[in-house]
């Protein structure tokens, strides 16, 4: 439904997943942002489509830094309304903040993560077999913190990749409580999160270039 939702501006990148569109520019130092024309392109296509825009959850987010800050200091506005400028913004799942750190977005997907170990203690409480519950684990829990690694593997500090690693040890200390870590991971089959990451990074930018 959105497929036809485009923007005059050409120095502006749209991107569109089902009711959700993000746009963005690169505003060159001492430069002006000629965002608020894609806005008003989103306003025009939503009245001619008979949607109606609510401008108060959209957000601004503003990537700079004090020694280039250069942006401009207006909000956008739609509707009369001025977007909230937010120090960070989930995008497509992954969470983005302003000085372009990991620290917000590992703390999401950690926090997410280990609400769901609370499932698998349950699920070893009714006896299930350590078969299913470790792919309870892959799929439930691991999936989260792998999420869209590639965006920001490459860019984590080794605080916040122990971070990611420490819900995988507390998990394999509940499938295997007599054994420690590097056992654990040897008698279920795992590697660490950092080593997979690497993979699955790997992975994918060698399909790029092939």
């Amino acid at each position: 439904m959105i497929n036809d939702l485009t923007t005059s501006n050409t120095l502006s990148s749209m991107w569109k997943f089902t009711d959700d569109t993000t746009v963005s520019q690169i505003v060159p130092k001492f430069g002006a942002s000629m965002l608020q024309d894609t806005v008003h392109d989103v306003l025009r296509w939503s009245n001619n489509n008979r949607f109606k825009l609510n401008s108060l959850r959209c957000k601004e987010l503003r990537i700079d830094f004090p020694r280039e800050r250069n942006l401009d200091t207006v909000s956008l506005t739609a509707n009369g309304n001025a977007f909230e400028i937010v120090k960070s913004a989930k995008i497509l799942g992954i969470t983005v903040r302003n000085d372009l750190k990991w620290n917000d977005h590992v703390d999401n997907i950690t926090t997410k993560a280990s609400r769901r170990i609370y499932l698998l203690k349950q699920l070893k409480h009714a006896s299930i077999d350590r078969k299913s519950l470790i792919q309870f684990y892959c799929a439930c829990i691991r999936s989260v913190l792998e999420y869209a690694c590639q965006a920001f593997h490459a860019s984590l500090p080794a605080y916040l990749s122990n971070q990611i690693e420490r819900v995988q040890k507390r998990v394999l200390r509940i499938l295997f409580p007599e054994v420690l870590y590097c056992k654990a991971l040897e008698d279920a089959g795992f590697k660490t999160l950092f080593h997979r990451r690497e993979e699955l990074c790997s992975i994918l930018f060698k399909q790029i270039v092939e």
